[in-house]
């Protein structure tokens, strides 16, 4: 499951929610303040692999 990054147009903070990749995100409301004014923030991934030495 992917950990999404909110942020609180009411107070604010940033939080993180994990949810299911089909949950609605529409519902998400502020831990701090439950507030509904919140914005999907676009968040960095890491890509871990092998690497091979010749």
């Amino acid at each position: 499951m992917p950990i999404y990054e909110f942020f609180c147009d009411d107070c604010q903070k940033k939080f993180d929610v994990l949810c299911s990749m089909s949950a609605d995100l529409s519902a998400i409301s502020c831990e701090y303040c439950d507030g509904k004014h919140v914005m999907k923030k676009v968040s960095g991934f890491a890509v871990v692999g092998l690497v091979v030495f010749l």
